[in-house]
This record gives C-alpha cells, structure tokens and sequence, in this order.
C-alpha cells in the first residue's frame, strides 16, 4: 500500500471520529457509545465528569463500575444489545443532591443491520421535573383552597373555556363533561342565562381584559333557583395578552333574601313613615335633619331645604331653639310644644315635639329619631274640658247657695210653727213662706231632671195644635202678679192670627214661662216687657211662628250672649238668681220641637231680646189626642187602703197623714218584710213604695212578690231615682206608675185616684 494511500484510509476514521466527538459534546445530556464487546468508544466530557473523570476509553463497563452499581442496568443493557431501544426514569442522589435522569439505551446498526454497540444517552430532567412538582403541588393547593374556601375557585383558558370548578357539581348537578367550557352557562336560571352569556361574552372579546362581576341565579340539583356572585379575574402577561381566567363563585342566595327583606322592610317602613299623621323626622347628632316623611312636606309646604325654624311661630321659635341646643347639647330626649304653619291654610297650630336620641355600642350619640304630633284639637278639648269644669264648679257653688236659702226658710218657718205664742195671721204668712220655698226647691229639682231627661232622650213631647197667642197669653197671667211685685209692666201680648203650632203644650209652656221669668229678673222697678207673635214666610223654606220677648233691662255683652244656652252659664248679675239650666233646657225643647232660640242685645244696660221660632202649623190639621196627663184627677174622688213602703219616717208620715186627709185609709212600712206583713195581715189596694230599702230585699222585690198575689194592688215606685233605665226597671218588676221625689201631694193623689180606679174596675 502506498504510503500516500495508507495515511488517507487512516485520515478517515480519525475525522469521522472527530466530527462524531464534536456532535456528542454538543448534545446537552451525558451521551457514550458502547460497541458489542461492551467498552466505552466515545463520550463526551458531561458523560465523563458524571463518573468522575475516570479513564473510559476501551474500558469494558465492569471494569470502570462496581457490580452492584451495574447491576440494574444489565438487563436493559441486554435489551439494547438485542435490537430493541430501552428508554427509562433514574432518580439518583449524588452529593446529597436528587437528580431525575431521562435514559436512553440505543441499539447502533451496521450496514447488514446487525447490532454493532449501543448508545447511551441520559438527559438530566431535574428542572423540568422540579418544575412539574411544582406545578401538581400549586394544583393541590387550588384545589385545597377551593375545597376550603366558602365559594367555588375556577380557572378557565385564555379563551374564557373553563377547565376546572371544583364544587360547581355539588352546586347545580352538571358533571364536569357538562361543564367544561361554556357548558356551565346551562346552569344559569333562564331568566338570567342571555344577560349572564353576553357578558361573558364582551369580556372575554375586550380589548382590554378587566374585571367582570355579576349577580345571577343558577339552578340547583333539584330546580331551586340560588342567587351567586360571579366574578372573573384576567391573568395577563406584560403586553397585556390573557393567559388564563381564574374567578369565583359563591351562593349569597340567604343574603339576597335577606337583602331583598330588607329593602321590602325600608319600603314598608317608608310608607308607614308617609302615612303617619304625625310630621317624622331623623337628625344627625348636631341636629341637622337629614330626612323627613311626606306629612312634614305636605304640612310645611316647603322644598326641603328649609326646616323647622321657618314654620315655627315668631313667639315659639327662641324657646324652641333653646330647647333643642339644650337636648343635643346634654344627649336628653327634647320634648316641646310649639306652633307651626301649616302651609294649605296658613294657621299655626300646636305641635308637641319630641326626639329621642339613638346612642352606638359605645354610648356615643349616632342620631335623633323625632315626631311632631298636632295637638291643636287636642288643646281646645282640654281648654272646653277646663271651662265645663269650671262652669260645673260654679254650678255647685250655685247649686249649694240656691239650696240653702230655701232650706233657711223652711228651717225658719218649722222653728216659728212650734211657738206657742204665734198668732193666726202670723202662722198664715208663715205657712206661705214655707209652702213657697219648698216649691222653690221642687222647681230645682225639676230642672236638674229636665237637664237629665233631654240630654239622655227621654223626654217624651205629647204634641198637639195650639195657637201660640192664646198660650202666651196664659204665660203672660202666670207671671204678671211676679212683675207687678218686682215693679215691672208686662205688655199685653201682641198676637197676629192664626200663630198655630203643634208641640207640647206644658214643654212649650215651660219654654216660655222661664224666659219671661228670666226677663222679668233682669229689669228693673219701671222698665217692661213686651211679647209678640207672628207668621213670618221665609222665601226659601216653609213659614215659622217667631216669638219675641223684648226687656229694656241689663242687657247682655257680646260674649255671654254667644254662651247663654250652654248649661250652668249664667250671667255675672245673675249668680245668686238660679242654677244655669234654665235656658239650656229651653234650647233642647225648642229644638226638639223642630225650631231655633237665640238671644240679642245691643250691649249691657240696653236689654235684651229672645227670639223663638217655630215651624207653623195648618190650624186644621188633626192631630191625635195626647193621653191623659199625669196630673189629671178623677172625676169622682175615689177612697181606699193605702200602704206606704219608706224608710224615710218623716216623709212616709207626713205623705200618709196627707193622704189621710183625703179620707184615705194609710198604713206605714219601714222595709220589705214589714211591707210584705202588713199585705198579709190587710191587703192594700195601693201601695206607694220606695226603690232602695233597708234590708235583704228592695222595693223591686216588694213589687214582684205583690204583682203575683190576688188581687193585685196597683203599685206606684216613688223614688229619687227617675232615669230611663230606672223606669224601664220598674216597669219590668211590675210597677204601674214611676213618681220622682219630690213629687207633690197632688200628683200623688192624681196617681193614687188612677190606682183606686184602675183596681176597682170588674175584670
């Protein structure tokens, strides 16, 4: 071989060789080449530094490596060396430190493609799998934190698809195949699904990737609706790309609930506020409003801005300003009257003003809850409270006065009655006196009852056709021998035709007599008194019968004239001169008569002028009879046994020596069992009984055991007592009449003539 020829078949190998070094050291793994003997051809320098430096090259592997280093390796070896590729994971720890290898045993092939060695190439996968442990961990701490964390943690790609939701199952059923990508939107409530997918949709589509929040309902396993929050965050990289999207979602069904029962509350509340009829108000801790309900702006008229200061009257305003500084300044609950204008008419009324401060946790002042309530009604009752009861004080002054100076004549007239040496014409006089004062004291006793009887609707009127001419005329009579003692002339009565009425004669009687009387007590010696009467036709109603009784005496000033017909009113030089009811209850008969009173004067000193008017009457028209009065006589003077049942000894005896008198024979009982021992012993064909007598029993029970006997006697209850209900109570134990005490001796003969006539009827 020529020398030139042998250095080139040398120079061949030697470069293929070369370049195969340069390649392998080029490779980032440790990479080595072991022909079939099983010896290290070639490596490169990572290979090398592994193993330490040691001497490879034609080494056989056992010799460089301990048998049990190699060991493990021999089968994979064999494996390799038979034609098929190995490729497995070494972790190995070298120097303390863990390294994770990626091994590669590759069969090499000669031309005939018989095995000739094998490469080994052992990539170092630490980082990557570091990395990857990495990776799994942040996975388990995701899922841990979603697990343990209230809400649901998901994590979608950059497109919005999501990939992971752990509890989004348990939530609403969808399966993680159901769910993944835009599958979890079919969760969504429908009446939500279109909004809550088009926002989805236009974040995940921006520009610029932001935070996207939303409140919506999804379906649960079994239906329900669920209200939850949403909300998705972007992760981007620093160009503002999205990478990924990670979110929660969390069920606040129970606090929309309760958020929802809250606004319903407020609302409520609201309206309970505005409909309140008070003025409601809230402050700040320094007293500035900061709400008002609708009553206070429909009350004030104003806008708002305004407040209490501009409605509050001129006169109120300092106390109600010093009052309020005074609350906020020492935290105490204000209370305070005031005037405010109320806006549809411009008067001020009386509001009592009250707050209440709302103190924190701390005892710290937070605000000031307050209402203006209207007492305005309120104040004028109490003031006309205060004036009844003032005008009923003044009646019992009146009431106690009035009664005593009859009560001092009959005491005088008794004393004088016993003296011996009292002479005929004194004794008369004296028996005037006190025929006259008891009669004073009856007509008292009439007019409380009067008062009683119309202010309760018992009166009763027995109506009939009358001329008020001719019954004028009789007043007139009964009061002229009055006039002419206290010096004062009475005009005949100035009567136009046919003044015809229908009314109860005795009531209309009583009208006018007490305001004759009434006249004749305010003139003086000298002065008269005029009465007229006539037919005055009003253009837009029926015609009435006006009566007018003209003094020239006191007169009356403006405001007593405005209050004359109230009860116990009376005028200042009229105090000693009666109890006040008079004209009270000639008002309620008027009216109830169907017609009008009312009192004039020009002022004090100019007299006075009482005005009745009456609706008119057809002087034909047919009325039915009024029954039979109660004090009318039989015609007949009828006699019988009389049994008195009272435990009032002094009246029982003088009733029944009056009674005797009339040739009666009368008989005395002092209680129910006495009343009941006299029936048995000599029944009595009358018997006048008292309602409230000593003892187990009262005169009902005396009525009720009499009424059952045979023959029944006629029962007369005389008692105090004299309201409905009481007659309505005699009536049912069997009583025929209802006399009130006092009564005088001839009502009670009238009453017992009806009695006697009434049992000596035949059956």
């Amino acid at each position: 071989m020529a020398p030139d020829a042998s250095r080139a078949d040398h120079a061949g190998p030697r470069s293929q060789r070369g370049f195969m070094h340069a390649l392998i050291e080029r490779i980032p793994a440790l990479v080595a080449y072991v022909d079939i003997d099983r010896r290290y051809r070639l490596y490169n320098k990572d290979f090398r530094r592994w193993f330490g430096y040691r001497r490879l090259q034609d080494v056989r592997l056992d010799e460089v490596h301990p048998q049990a280093e190699l060991a493990p390796y021999i089968p994979l070896l064999d494996k390799a060396f038979a034609g098929h590729p190995v490729r497995f994971p070494l972790e190995v720890i070298r120097k303390g430190e863990r390294r994770h290898f990626d091994v590669q045993f590759v069969p090499h092939r000669s031309q005939d493609n018989a095995v000739e060695g094998v490469v080994i190439h052992a990539l170092d996968i630490s980082e990557r799998m570091e990395a990857a442990r990495r990776v799994e961990a942040s996975e388990r701490r995701f899922r841990s934190l979603a697990m343990a964390w209230a809400g649901i943690a998901w994590y979608a790609d950059s497109q919005g698809r999501m990939l992971d939701a752990p509890g989004w199952e348990e939530l609403t059923g969808q399966g993680r195949k159901r769910w993944r990508g835009d599958g979890w939107l079919n969760a969504v409530s429908p009446h939500d699904r279109a909004r809550v997918r088009a926002a989805w949709d236009q974040a995940r589509r921006s520009r610029i990737a932001d935070v996207l929040d939303l409140e919506f309902r999804v379906l649960t396993p079994i239906g329900e609706p669920r209200y939850v929050e949403f909300r998705a965050v972007p992760v981007v990289d620093n160009r503002g790309e999205v990478l990924e999207w990670i979110g929660s979602i969390r069920d606040v069904h129970d606090k929309h609930l309760f958020e929802q029962q809250l606004r319903h509350a407020e609302a409520e509340q609201q309206a309970l506020l505005d409909n309140l009829p008070k003025m409601v108000w809230i402050a700040e801790p320094d007293g500035a409003i900061r709400y008002r309900n609708r009553r206070w702006y429909e009350y004030a008229g104003l806008s708002g801005r305004e407040d209490w200061r501009d409605i509050c009257h001129p006169h109120d305003l300092e106390v109600g300003l010093h009052s309020w500084d005074r609350a906020i300044r020492e935290g105490e609950p204000l209370s305070v009257e005031l005037r405010l204008r109320r806006a549809s008419d411009g008067a001020y009324r009386w509001h009592i003003v009250r707050g209440q401060p709302l103190l924190d946790e701390h005892g710290n002042l937070r605000c000031w809850y307050g209402a203006s309530t209207d007492i305005e009604d309120q104040k004028r009752a109490l003031e006309m409270l205060a004036a009844a009861n003032q005008r009923v004080s003044r009646f019992l002054a009146v009431l106690s006065h009035e009664l005593r100076n009859p009560l001092s004549g009959v005491a005088a007239a008794s004393e004088l009655l016993q003296r011996p040496d009292l002479t005929p014409a004194q004794q008369e006089r004296t028996l005037a006196m006190l025929i006259r004062q008891n009669r004073h004291v009856q007509r008292m006793v009439e007019d409380l009852l009067d008062v009683s009887r119309v202010t309760q609707g018992d009166l009763e009127l027995r109506r009939e056709a009358m001329d008020l001419g001719d019954l004028l005329g009789e007043v007139r009579e009964d009061n002229l021998l009055r006039a002419q003692t206290a010096g004062v002339g009475i005009a005949e009565v100035r009567a136009e035709p046919d003044c015809w009425v229908e009314g109860d004669r005795a009531r209309l009687r009583q009208v006018f007599d007490n305001l004759l009387s009434n006249a004749i007590k305010a003139s003086s010696p000298g002065q008269g008194i005029e009465i007229s009467v006539a037919r005055v036709s009003a253009a837009d109603g029926p015609a009435c019968i006006e009566v007018n009784i003209v003094d020239q005496g006191q007169g009356l000033d403006r405001d007593i004239a405005t209050k004359l017909f109230e009860p116990f009113v009376q005028t200042p030089s009229w105090r000693t001169r009666g109890l006040g009811l008079g004209l009270s209850i000639v008002k309620t008969l008027v009216e109830r008569h169907g017609g009008q009173v009312s009192a004039h004067s020009p002022g004090p000193g100019h007299g006075s002028r009482f005005v009745v008017s009456l609706p008119a009457s057809d002087p034909a028209a047919e009325l039915p009879a009024p029954p039979p009065a109660a004090e009318t006589a039989a015609a007949i003077e009828l006699h019988g046994r009389i049994l008195i049942v009272d435990d009032e000894t002094d009246t029982a005896e003088a009733l029944a020596t009056l009674l005797s008198l009339h040739g009666h024979r009368v008989r005395i009982a002092g209680d129910a069992e006495q009343a009941l021992a006299a029936w048995r012993g000599e029944p009595a064909e009358v018997v006048l009984c008292d309602l409230e007598l000593p003892g187990p029993l009262s005169g009902y029970d005396v009525a009720r055991a009499l009424r059952v006997s045979a023959p029944a006697p006629y029962l007369i209850a005389y008692s105090g007592y004299g309201q409905a209900h009481d007659r309505e109570q005699t009536r049912a134990a069997g009583f025929d009449e209802h006399l009130i005490k006092p009564a005088t001796i001839e009502r009670i003969h009238a009453a017992v003539q009806r009695g006697l006539g009434a049992v000596s009827k035949p059956e």
